[in-house]
Parts: C-alpha cells; sequence; structure tokens
C-alpha cells in the first residue's frame, strides 16, 4: 500500500509540475511555443491525388501526441479527483 501511495504521490506531482510547465510557457513565453510549434508542427504536404491533406506518416505521429496529451489530462483532472471523492465517501467518521 505505500509503495502504490508513493507511485501515486509521485505521479501527481509530475502531472502537476508538467502541466504548470506547459501554462507557463504559453502564457510567460509565447514566443517559444510559437517556435516550438513552427519547428514541430509542420505535417508535411500529401503525396499526389491523395484525398488527405497532409503527410500520413506526419499526421499520425501528430494524433498520437494528441492522444497522450488528453489521455495525461484527461487522468489528472477527471480520474484522480473522482478516485479521491469516492475515497472522501467511503471513509466512515
Amino acid at each position: 500500500m505505500r509503495f502504490r501511495r508513493a507511485i501515486s504521490t509521485f505521479l501527481g506531482v509530475l502531472g502537476t509540475l508538467l502541466i504548470g510547465v506547459v501554462i507557463t510557457l504559453f502564457l510567460v513565453f509565447p514566443r517559444v511555443v510559437n517556435q516550438l510549434a513552427d519547428l514541430l508542427g509542420n505535417m508535411g504536404t500529401a503525396a499526389e491525388g491523395s484525398p488527405i491533406p497532409v503527410d500520413i506518416r506526419q499526421g499520425v505521429v501528430h494524433v498520437l501526441i494528441a492522444l497522450v496529451i488528453d489521455a495525461l489530462l484527461f487522468y489528472f483532472f477527471i480520474w484522480r479527483p473522482t478516485a479521491a471523492l469516492r475515497e472522501s465517501y467511503q471513509i466512515t467518521g
């Protein structure tokens, strides 16, 4: 139980730091964010005759990164608070 609690606390702190860094980048250093978007945000051009306007490989990488970010947001903003609320209702006192 102690190991699980330590891992849970570690993930909570890591998630908080990650979210704090991202928010700080967007609010304090928007030019850095724009440079990163220019560097990493190009999904290429489509092949001749392709109905999709992006390079498929780069588009898949973009979708995977978006899914990881969505999973992290779901875990830290929905799953953990809901689990904590559920646990607080189960404690008798």
